[in-house]
């Protein structure tokens, strides 16, 4: 069991399947969990020989977006530049992914060195769960999970960005989550506080991976995660943009001191819900609180710079 804390503390039942080349721990019952679709295509430049995300719908309101100038970085998903009024903004365009993950792993061989002192407990950045992916290349377009805040914040150093906090980089106030000038993350998915959802204000049951489009609300199910863009309708708040509704919970650098002192125990920030999550958790205003150390197989990121 691992205790999360939200409105209210919340108990979840952390969960793998070994399925399709997995490993993990199965459901009490023994059921398996199949995959949830094949891959789709890949927002990075970085896995050769995968198509790029699509052209984006019409609709989607991207008068903020800044195509002239690239992104600083080099890794992970590519950045959607925006012009927001508290200066440049670059936010990835989709969540990392395994094989994009799996590039960070190789590169810092083990080597955990140079993490902030609020990380120095952390001692591997390797996904506790389902990992590695299949050899058969069939997952690597899912979105990394099963991996820490403090994980999240070394691959985003490690590829030249910061873990999405504040604008310029630096955390967002723990009472800030729903601030367009507080939070980089609330002001790229809500469109500068216009929306409810990156697409709208209108929910949709499909637009996103969430627990209803996957038809699983209420079930004790694991790794239902589906490759990163592979929903067009789950584009926004701004133009080439993707999934920051559903599919996992995206850790943000936004943190409290925990009860215990230990700063592993310390309570930080997951936008935007994942794909066990209902309509209300796939908001963009929604924030749910979590262990700097949780591990959860709907928990990823995405990496902000300038």
């Amino acid at each position: 069991m691992r205790w999360l804390l939200g409105g209210s503390v919340a108990v979840t039942l952390q969960m793998a399947v070994a399925c399709g080349g997995q490993t993990g721990d199965p459901p009490d019952d023994g059921t398996l969990i199949p995959d949830s679709g094949a891959p789709l295509r890949d927002a990075s430049t970085g896995d050769a020989g995968h198509d790029a995300l699509p052209h984006p719908p019409p609709g989607v309101d991207g008068g903020a977006v800044d195509a002239g100038r690239a992104c600083r970085g080099s890794g992970g998903p590519p950045g959607v530049p925006l012009d927001t009024p508290k200066g440049r903004l670059c936010i990835d365009a989709t969540e990392v992914t395994k094989s994009q993950y799996k590039v960070f792993l190789i590169s810092t061989g083990g080597d955990t060195g140079g993490q902030t002192p609020e990380c120095a407990w952390n001692t591997d950045y390797t996904p506790q769960y389902d990992w590695p992916p299949p050899a058969d290349g069939s997952r690597d377009l899912h979105p990394v999970n099963n991996i820490d805040w403090c994980d999240a914040t070394a691959f985003c150093r490690w590829a030249g960005k910061h873990l999405c906090g504040a604008f310029g980089g630096g955390p967002t106030p723990a009472d800030a989550s729903a601030s367009a000038d507080a939070s980089a993350w609330y002001y790229a998915c809500s469109a500068n506080a216009a929306h409810a959802y990156p697409y709208g204000d209108t929910y949709s049951v499909n637009a996103c991976d969430g627990c209803e489009s996957q038809g699983i609300c209420g079930q004790i199910v694991y790794n239902y995660t589906e490759p990163v863009g592979a929903h067009s309708t789950c584009e926004g708040g701004y133009r080439g943009l993707f999934d920051m509704s559903g599919n996992v919970e995206e850790w943000e650098d936004s943190c409290s001191p925990g009860r215990t002192g230990n700063p592993a125990d310390d309570v930080c920030v997951t936008r935007g819900g994942g794909w066990p999550s209902p309509a209300a958790a796939l908001r963009c205003d929604r924030a749910t609180l979590r262990p700097r150390n949780a591990i959860q197989g709907e928990t990823g990121f995405r990496c902000c710079t300038e």
